[in-house]
């Protein structure tokens, strides 16, 4: 409701004034805590940011990851891949 929506946009406009941005990771496979540390600081690096990281794991991704943060989406999953491959086949 509208709590919610004031509480996402308060959350939002706090890490913005922190410099800091949440990043999401969905692995095929769980992800050991110095591959997060290594993904976190790549983030950082390239976003100029303090990254919050979320990891869960998806088993429809078929194997490697998903990495969302902000307007920034890295998509290096086989399941992306093959879907790329498919439209590619198709036409």
């Amino acid at each position: 409701g509208a709590l919610e929506a004031i509480a996402q946009q308060y959350e939002l406009l706090r890490a913005e004034a922190e410099r800091t941005i949440q990043a999401q990771v969905e692995s095929a496979l769980p992800v050991s805590e110095d591959h997060q540390r290594r993904i976190a600081e790549a983030l950082e690096k390239r976003l100029g940011r303090r990254v919050e990281l979320s990891v869960s794991t998806d088993d429809s991704l078929i194997g490697g990851a998903v990495i969302r943060a902000g307007d920034l989406v890295i998509d290096g999953s086989v399941r992306a891949r093959l879907e790329k491959l498919a439209a590619a086949v198709s036409g």
